[in-house]
């Protein structure tokens, strides 16, 4: 018979416990997750072993009882991981890097440049990837997320649109971080303004269209 080990999404619910009111009880966590008290021990010890918690008498608290503001890169690998089970498929070839903090527009590359973060366009788990980038699909274009069962969404959109935005919505929050993957269709790259790639211009009178579709899969 198979089992599902609940260890992973368990931990990360202490973990937000933790983040959400800066010290927890044992037997509180027990209570809140319906497990036995040495369940809720062994987490914690866990946990502490891989630097994300701290143990005190009776429960744990934030590491050296710090104030709970950006999660750690460990606590963050703890927090949403039904985004990093998730498989995307994305039908692009070229991607657009972002230089420093703001994100600027740099050089446009095929998906090969770095293909553990950008290349899927044969399908595969999103994993640990940081992705907030302009994807070329250079005519219609879809993406197709869903979890390792099969069940998910897809996206389709027109020639119209040659790019699409891609985020995996890495926030400070621990709430909000990788609770998503934003999808944007664009029918011009970012800084179209000065570089031109995809700009439409219309004169007074004229129209522009596009459309795009949202699916249930599975």
């Amino acid at each position: 018979m198979a089992t599902t080990d609940l260890g992973p999404d368990r931990r990360e619910r202490i973990v937000q416990e933790v983040r959400d009111r800066g010290t927890v009880r044992v037997r509180d966590l027990a209570d809140k997750l319906e497990v036995s008290l040495m369940t809720v021990r062994r987490d914690i010890e866990l946990l502490a072993g891989e630097g994300v918690l701290e143990r005190i008498h009776g429960g744990a608290r934030l590491r050296g009882g710090r104030v709970a503001l950006e999660p750690s890169p460990k606590e963050k690998g703890l927090l949403n991981p039904g985004e990093k089970r998730a498989i995307a498929k994305l039908a692009a070839e070229r991607v657009m890097l972002a230089d420093g903090d703001r994100l600027l527009p740099g050089d446009t590359v095929a998906v090969e440049h770095d293909p553990a973060r950008f290349d899927f366009r044969a399908g595969r788990p999103i994993g640990s990837a940081e992705i907030d980038h302009a994807f070329e699909t250079a005519g219609a274009g879809s993406v197709l997320l869903t979890d390792p069962a099969g069940v998910g969404v897809r996206m389709d959109w027109d020639a119209r649109s040659a790019w699409v935005q891609v985020h995996t919505a890495d926030r400070p929050e621990p709430e909000l971080h990788r609770a998503g993957l934003a999808v944007e269709p664009m029918t011009c790259a970012p800084d179209a303004f000065n570089s031109g790639s995809g700009l439409v211009r219309l004169e007074p009178g004229e129209t522009h269209t596009a459309w795009c579709a949202i699916s249930a899969v599975g």
